[in-house]
């Protein structure tokens, strides 16, 4: 194939946790401490033929932080390789603002994924995987604390699909963060 495929997506990551399994006595409603927070994590990823995750944290997803985002994925892409961008249908991947940024592209090629399809979108499977070793059934008093066990799942985990995969030191620079699978 003479493109590489990379899949976009965006995840929010509350600091409410989700239980998925309580302990109650047998005949007894359960019953659980109810934790309240509108605090909410934004990071936004990409996924390079399934083999190499890209991301970024955002205060907001919108088209001007989706840009930035991709300026800065673009500049670690090399000029030589084509690719095909495929985007949900999200309002913001659709703004002239990002049709615009990407024409100046030769080598980039955008498709849209159908409407309500996000179990055709790889990357989601990443954002599953995620949510259940990280943030399910767990308290984190502060979304620091839950940024740093995020990055630090990312940073070690293996999206391969059927086998596992050494991984090399990833590679920092400014937020963004390059893990090699």
């Amino acid at each position: 194939m003479d493109h590489e495929l990379i899949t976009f997506d965006e995840v929010g990551f509350r600091l409410v946790p989700v239980y998925r399994r309580v302990w109650f006595f047998k005949g007894e409603k359960p019953r659980g401490v109810f934790f309240w927070s509108n605090k909410k994590l934004n990071l936004i990823g990409a996924l390079i033929n399934g083999t190499k995750i890209f991301y970024e944290w955002h205060e907001s997803l919108n088209s001007l932080t989706f840009k930035a985002f991709l300026s800065d994925f673009i500049e670690t892409l090399s000029p030589k390789k084509n690719y095909v961008f495929l985007l949900d249908n999200a309002g913001y991947h659709k703004t002239y603002c990002i049709k615009n940024f990407l024409d100046k592209f030769q080598n980039i090629k955008i498709e849209f994924y159908p409407p309500y399809s996000p179990e055709l979108n790889a990357i989601e499977t990443c954002w599953k995987i995620t949510r259940a070793n990280v943030t399910n059934s767990v308290h984190y008093s502060t979304t620091e604390e839950m940024k740093e066990a995020i990055e630090q799942f990312l940073d070690n985990h293996f999206f391969g699909s059927s086998r596992i995969l050494r991984m090399p030191k990833y590679l920092k620079i400014a937020n963004l963060r390059i893990i090699r699978l």
